[in-house]
């Protein structure tokens, strides 16, 4: 396993949290997408949380650059927020916490996004084809296992 976090913090908490039985299987990296280099390569990928942090223009670059250490025949386990689908009250309300999330952290971090990204159409663009998928809070967040093309 391979922990990336631009957080200090972050690391130290997730290093806490893992069993110390376990702890020779766990690398971890701190810094930016960066730090993993063009020969890693990954049976599987997750981004919790992570995708809606980025505009729709640093996405596609993002994703292209984690597909690229994916290998083939390999997963994308992805979670994050969603507000399409549904009905129209559904939509609304995962709209108006979605928007007050934004708001606040850009007050207190340094994201460029300023709405939710188009990340289920950019994995499908990738050739991703998606094989499990989870909905949470009334939908207000998904989880999908997509399978690389």
């Amino acid at each position: 396993v391979v922990y990336v976090d631009p957080s200090a913090a972050m690391l130290a908490r997730a290093r806490h949290r893992v069993n110390p039985h376990d702890s020779g299987r766990v690398i971890f990296l701190h810094g930016s997408v960066d730090a993993i280099t063009p020969d890693d390569r990954f049976d599987l990928i997750c981004t919790q949380c992570v995708l809606d942090c980025f505009s729709p223009d640093e996405l596609l670059p993002f994703m292209q650059r984690l597909d690229a250490n994916l290998e083939p025949g390999g997963a994308w386990l992805f979670h994050d927020f969603h507000t399409a689908d549904g009905t129209a009250f559904s939509r609304l309300w995962r709209r108006s916490v979605v928007w007050a999330l934004y708001r606040f952290f850009r007050l207190t971090t340094d994201i460029s996004a300023r709405a939710l990204p188009p990340m289920l159409p950019t994995f499908a663009d990738l050739g991703y084809t998606e094989t499990a998928g989870t909905s949470h809070c009334g939908g207000l967040l998904i989880g999908r296992l997509l399978e690389k093309g």
